[in-house]
């Protein structure tokens, strides 16, 4: 059985509904494309932190998630610098902290099932046109 990263807990983030939390992170994804200064995308990035602050779920267990990540940041970061310059790397790398943070929110503070569930709301209109099973 498929248990997923869900850490189980009481907040008011547990308890939003698996769709809404989907939502938000979509449209959270859409509004970071249009923020180009690095001081409001920190702020971005700060406040994804204070949300995973709220759910009370480990820190430690969070940084150790993301260790992986962070290499590959550095090396998109440097990439950047390179092409573009250091302001636009760095908000590029705030951006997309902020966006997998947000995105590893929704997957400790929702179960699988309910994640399972609203893809397969999602993909039912694929099944009727024949495109799924």
């Amino acid at each position: 059985m498929m248990q997923g990263l869900y850490v189980e807990g009481e907040t008011w983030i547990h308890r939003l509904p698996a769709g809404l939390k989907l939502l938000v992170l979509v449209f959270a994804g859409w509004g970071l494309m249009w923020v180009t200064h690095p001081a409001w995308l920190l702020l971005a990035l700060a406040a994804v932190w204070m949300l995973f602050w709220m759910t009370r779920v480990s820190m430690r267990g969070v940084c150790r998630r993301m260790r992986p990540l962070a290499w590959f940041l550095v090396l998109i970061g440097l990439y950047v610098a390179w092409a573009d310059g250091w302001l636009v790397a760095s908000a590029a790398m705030l951006r997309l902290a902020a966006l997998v943070l947000l995105g590893l929110l929704v997957t400790l503070t929702t179960p699988l099932s309910a994640m399972m569930d609203v893809v397969t709301v999602l993909l039912h209109p694929l099944e009727r046109l024949g495109l799924l099973r």
